[in-house]
């Protein structure tokens, strides 16, 4: 029933093109049908660079070929930024290698008005991509708050250069930008003329249908273009991880969104076993209980027999603050992410998530435990699937930290 599955392919640094031809053939070969393509300075560099169209191009002859819709993202917030920290640290791949850096000398100037050169630049890319029927969605900026200019400027870019777009393209494409901070999330979509897509990566809340949930009370989803437990990097073999990828699987199909969560990690996901077998389950399961009528929250009764830490936040933190200790000046760069860690923190948390979910023909629960707990639910000879492994067992009041469906 399920069978278009998500996920980033954002950039290679070393063959780009043979790169892309083995994700597309691993997506492929496991029912993955929708991609997010980034253009930017340190992978396939078709807004700034001519000859990296043709690769575009053959990249998206292969998608096309394998059926398999793309998302095209034209910019990232790092070839705005003097100060590349906060993501891949290199002066390269940074406003001060930008093409419009001699023009304007500072982010802020260029995005007073579009200017007519670098619109020129998009139209070229966006001529050859029209012919392409499996790319209609065009994201404008990914992370566009991260750029080191006022959000208004930004925000008034923005809509400048859709109705540009519009006036040329008609409606052919969809346009999108992403953010990254959910206190900007409202600010965001009130006031640009796109969908605005939230990245979650445990924010606001630390599990992935809890953002689901908070992002989809706002209003319409096009796609939730980034999800991972953690952002600095994949940690793919940790339990908080694997928990958070199929929470955000789940979230999914109880919600009925167009598309799973992309998630961020790809380059290890793609060759980790286990992730597919985790996919390979929620294919089974979603199949066989068929459409979702309805989702409520449960009640619970439960108790904490022991609190499980989250190791590699800690690891996170730490390792922030010593970066911090070396070179202070990056405490402006960092005020943003500081803000929302400690915003976070005032958003209440739960240990447990329980959900109940209607179906066409009966009702089955949902229940992550991000601690072992001892369960007071009275599911008395029912079952319980451990959705990591697809395993079916009797349940139990002892509930090791993971994520569950009774039924």
């Amino acid at each position: 029933m399920f069978d278009k599955f998500s996920i980033n392919l954002a950039f290679s640094d070393k063959d780009i093109l043979n790169d892309y031809y083995k994700w597309l053939s691993i997506c492929f070969d496991n029912d993955i049908k929708f991609v997010r393509i980034f253009l930017c300075s340190f992978g396939v560099n078709a807004l700034f660079d001519k000859e990296s169209l043709k690769i575009l191009k053959n990249i998206l002859d292969k998608a096309l070929e394998k059926e398999i819709e793309v998302c095209l993202v034209l910019n990232n917030f790092t070839d705005y930024n003097v100060n590349t920290y906060l993501d891949i640290n290199d002066k390269r791949y940074s406003w001060l290698n930008n093409p419009y850096y001699f023009k304007y000398k500072k982010a802020k100037n260029f995005f007073k008005v579009v200017d007519k050169d670098y619109f020129e630049s998009l139209t070229r890319v966006l001529n050859v991509i029209e012919e392409y029927s499996n790319v209609k969605y065009i994201e404008l900026m990914n992370e566009i708050d991260q750029i080191e200019c006022s959000n208004i400027i930004l925000i008034n870019w923005l809509n400048d250069l859709i109705l540009l777009l519009k006036n040329k393209y008609g409606e052919r494409f969809v346009y999108s930008s992403s953010i990254s901070n959910h206190r900007l999330f409202e600010k965001f979509r009130k006031n640009i003329n796109c969908y605005v897509d939230l990245h979650f990566y445990s924010f606001p809340y630390v599990t992935a249908i809890e953002n689901i949930e908070y992002i989809n009370s706002k209003g319409d989803i096009l796609y939730l273009g980034e999800y991972a437990k953690y952002s600095d990097s994949s940690y793919l073999d940790s339990l908080e991880s694997k928990i958070y990828f199929v929470s955000g699987l789940w979230g999914f199909y109880f919600y009925n969104l167009n598309y799973p969560p992309l998630h961020w990690w790809w380059q290890d996901l793609l060759n980790d076993e286990e992730y597919i077998k985790i996919i390979d389950v929620f294919k089974d399961l979603s199949a066989k209980f068929g459409k979702v009528r309805g989702i409520s929250k449960g009640k619970t009764d439960y108790r904490i027999y022991d609190k499980v830490s989250d190791v590699n936040e800690k690891q996170k933190i730490k390792e922030r603050l010593l970066n911090l200790l070396k070179h202070p000046l990056f405490i402006f760069d960092e005020f943003k992410n500081i803000k929302k860690f400690i915003g976070r923190k005032f958003v209440k948390q739960s240990d447990v998530i329980f959900r109940n979910i209607i179906l066409e023909d009966k009702v089955i629960y949902y229940l992550e435990c991000n601690s072992n707990i001892v369960f007071n639910g009275n599911f008395n000879g029912k079952k319980s699937i451990n959705l990591l492994t697809g395993v079916e067992s009797k349940c139990k009041k002892n509930i090791p930290k993971g994520i569950y469906i009774i039924f």
